[in-house]
């Protein structure tokens, strides 16, 4: 079918050039026939005045000739159309003859058909496939971008995680810094108290005796 329907608009095609071709050789015929009909008009209107001046007159031989030379180009001119005319038919009726096609050319259309039907069939299931694709990446896109939402909540708690914990960590050394600070006070009074311990026992002693 698209094989007939292309050749089809290829004959109808070539049928309407030569159509256009045909009318602009009407148009430059007529054109030519105009100009060549005007210019022994012309030449014969000069010639009468030029007698007209010289006071003479036309002969009827020289009006017999002009009168045969344009019945000849009129008569050349119709049998140019009239060929033309029978050009346009025989072609006609060949693109005509050639709409009518062989059980060869039947044959070598439908298989011609079948190929382009596989070869749309094939198109056809490579598109649905591609759509599959595409529609396999979207989903893995959303699982993608799902996933890298739920990662950004884990680092955004990880990194509240560490500030508090750098927090309790800076507490935490304050707290030791206060400690040890406490610590040192207490053994200074622990050692003073020993010394005047030490002290008193010592002056006991050296009483006693």
């Amino acid at each position: 079918h698209i094989a007939n329907e292309q050749k089809q608009f290829r004959i109808q095609r070539e049928l309407e050039t030569y159509k256009f071709l045909k009318l602009d050789a009407d148009n430059r015929s007529r054109s030519s026939a105009l100009s060549k009909l005007s210019s022994p008009l012309d030449v014969r209107n000069g010639q009468d005045k030029h007698r007209k001046e010289n006071g003479g007159r036309r002969t009827p031989a020289q009006t017999d000739d002009e009168t045969d030379e344009f019945s000849e180009y009129l008569e050349g001119s119709r049998a140019k159309v009239i060929s033309q005319d029978e050009e346009l038919a025989n072609s006609s009726s060949f693109l005509e003859d050639e709409e009518e096609l062989s059980p060869e050319d039947i044959q070598i259309f439908e298989s011609e058909n079948v190929q382009l039907y596989n070869e749309l069939k094939g198109l056809s299931e490579e598109v649905e496939q591609i759509e599959k694709n595409v529609v396999d990446i979207a989903h893995l896109q959303e699982i993608f971008t799902e996933k890298i939402s739920l990662q950004k909540t884990d680092i955004d708690r990880i990194a509240n995680i560490v500030v508090g914990t750098t927090e309790n960590v800076k507490d935490a050394n304050e707290q030791i810094k206060q400690a040890i600070q406490r610590n040192a006070g207490l053994r200074v009074w622990v050692l003073f108290f020993l010394i005047v311990m030490s002290l008193t026992l010592l002056f006991l002693d050296w009483y006693n005796d």
